[in-house]
């Protein structure tokens, strides 16, 4: 289980996870990757500055699509992740400093879920 809290200009906002995988939100038997450590990609570098990079394990077999949302859960950019390739840069000049969530998904699948910092 997982509590979470955090305070922002006095008003606090809480998540609980229970009974799912951390990265995922999905439930133990619904996990695409076999362990909780691995997403099967990394972002880098973060904290981001402008862009940053997607590196997956192995090249991408079909289209992806990598969907940046900000701490509220607002849709801000979504790029296309085209096959046969390992790495992809996104770039984020349009995007105020703060936290983000970066959520790869593969047609019906989903992939991944990583989290993002943008500081300048």
């Amino acid at each position: 289980m997982l509590l979470f809290r955090m305070k922002i200009q006095g008003e606090i906002y809480q998540a609980m996870i229970d009974q799912y995988d951390l990265h995922t939100a999905l439930k133990e038997e619904n996990r695409i990757h076999g362990s909780a450590e691995s997403t099967g990609f990394i972002v880098f570098p973060n904290p981001v500055d402008n862009e940053a990079w997607i590196r997956f394990d192995e090249a991408l077999e079909e289209t992806a699509k990598a969907d940046i949302f900000n701490i509220e859960g607002k849709l801000i950019m979504s790029r296309e992740l085209f096959p046969g390739t390992r790495q992809y840069e996104i770039t984020f000049d349009n995007c105020p400093e703060g936290f983000y969530f970066m959520r790869i998904t593969s047609g019906n699948r989903f992939i991944g879920l990583h989290k993002l910092v943008i500081y300048r």
